[in-house]
C-alpha cells in the first residue's frame, strides 16, 4: 500500500493506491476491532484513491457491495478514484458499478482501453 501526501500538509494522506482484495481484506480485519466503518470512511474519502487489479478478488455479494459504496460515495462526490483490472466493467460488475466505473453521465470521468499483455 503506497501512501502519497503533499509535503507540505499534516493533515493525512492525499492519495493512496491500493490493491482491491487487499483493501477487501483490510476492511474484513476491521470487524474484530469494530474499525470497519471508520476505515471505509476513511477510504471514501480520500482526496485521490487508486484501487488496483479490480476484479481479482473472490466474488461475494460483499465484495461487490462495498466496491460499490466506495465507487458511489466519490462519484456523488466527484472524487478521483483509478481503477485498474483487466476485465471489462460491462460485463463484470452490476449495472449500477458499471455505471458508477463507466460514468457514463459525468463530464469528469474517462475510461481508457488498453489492450496490455499481463506483466505477472
Amino acid at each position: 500500500v503506497l501512501t502519497y501526501r503533499a509535503q507540505h500538509e499534516e493533515a493525512g494522506p492525499m492519495g493512496r493506491f491500493w490493491g482491491w482484495a487487499s483493501l477487501l481484506h483490510d476492511l474484513k480485519a476491521g470487524f474484530d476491532d469494530e474499525s470497519y466503518a471508520g476505515k471505509l470512511q476513511a477510504v471514501m474519502d480520500l482526496p485521490l484513491l487508486v484501487l488496483d487489479d479490480v476484479g481479482a478478488e473472490k466474488k461475494t455479494e460483499w465484495a461487490e457491495e462495498q466496491l460499490y459504496l466506495v465507487l458511489d460515495h466519490r462519484y456523488v462526490r466527484q472524487l478521483p478514484t483509478i481503477l485498474t483490472s483487466n476485465l471489462d466493467p460491462r460485463r463484470q460488475w452490476s449495472e449500477k458499478i458499471a455505471d458508477r466505473i463507466m460514468a457514463v453521465r459525468s463530464r469528469n470521468s474517462r475510461v481508457v482501453m488498453l489492450p496490455l499483455t499481463s506483466y505477472r
